[in-house]
């Protein structure tokens, strides 16, 4: 197998490219890059592109031409309502200004067909700028189905908290690791002494040992280890969910939770 020359990816027993043969390769080598690509000179000329800029922006192939100006290809697109509504010239005119002032710059474009683009300018030491174009529509649209998602589950959380505050009774879920979930804030008031300890990922255990060293179980008293390892056991059989009544002295009397396991 021949050595490759890595500058030129050119076999080294041919020899070095020539300038001139070098110079001619680089719109193959441009036209084979995923990205599109457009140089303009500092009169605002395009001297260079590549048949991604071309296919990405929509524009038709006997259109884009070297040498055309910037203007041009603006107008085009203000014409066809690629930015939107409003006066062509008002349009053509903005966008000719901000690209005199050859600064960087990076934006999205979303074209009326759906597709998104990413479009990233530099500055050239010489004048004029380089500008690079991705389409990056799936990248986008993934974002968005995420958002989405995200903002469904919410407005579904919001719905089935408002749920479990209209009940009735206190309501506590604990998931498979015996943490909670969610509960209502009858729950919390239930247990009382309990309530500022009572909050999402918090085991079983937890709450109730929180719960005994401040005296939130009276049938507890005096026999603290006996009465937990129970309540862990009743807790740990539940196949579902169950109702407890708790009287510890509260003035509205005996009351009622529920506690669900999923």
């Amino acid at each position: 197998m021949s050595k490759t020359d890595r500058r030129t990816d050119t076999p080294a027993q041919h020899g070095r490219q020539r300038p001139a043969e070098a110079l001619a390769s680089i719109p193959e080598a441009l036209d084979r890059l995923g990205q599109g690509l457009s140089i303009f000179d500092g009169d605002l000329r395009l001297t260079c592109f590549n048949r991604a800029f071309v296919e990405l922006l929509g524009f038709p192939e006997d259109l884009v031409v070297a040498g055309m100006p910037f203007e041009d290809l603006i107008r085009f697109n203000a014409e066809r309502g690629e930015y939107g509504d409003g006066d062509v010239e008002a349009l053509v005119e903005d966008r000719v200004q901000l690209a005199r002032n050859f600064a960087p710059h990076r934006f999205q474009r979303q074209r009326p067909n759906g597709r998104v683009i990413d479009i990233e300018g530099f500055p050239l030491d010489g004048g004029g700028f380089v500008t690079t174009y991705m389409d990056i529509t799936a990248r986008v649209q993934a974002e968005r189905r995420s958002d989405e998602a995200e903002s469904a589950l919410r407005r579904a959380n919001t719905r089935t908290i408002e749920a479990i505050e209209a009940f009735l009774d206190a309501f506590a879920l604990y998931d498979t690791d015996d943490r909670l979930v969610l509960c209502n804030e009858k729950y919390r008031a239930f247990y009382s002494a309990t309530a500022e300890a009572i909050t999402p990922g918090k085991t079983f255990e937890e709450l109730l040992r929180y719960g005994l060293e401040r005296g939130e179980y009276e049938e507890a008293i005096g026999r603290e280890d006996d009465w937990l390892a129970e309540r862990l056991a009743r807790h740990r059989d539940l196949d579902g969910a169950f109702e407890q009544t708790q009287d510890a002295g509260r003035r509205d009397g005996r009351r009622a939770h529920r506690h669900h396991r999923t």
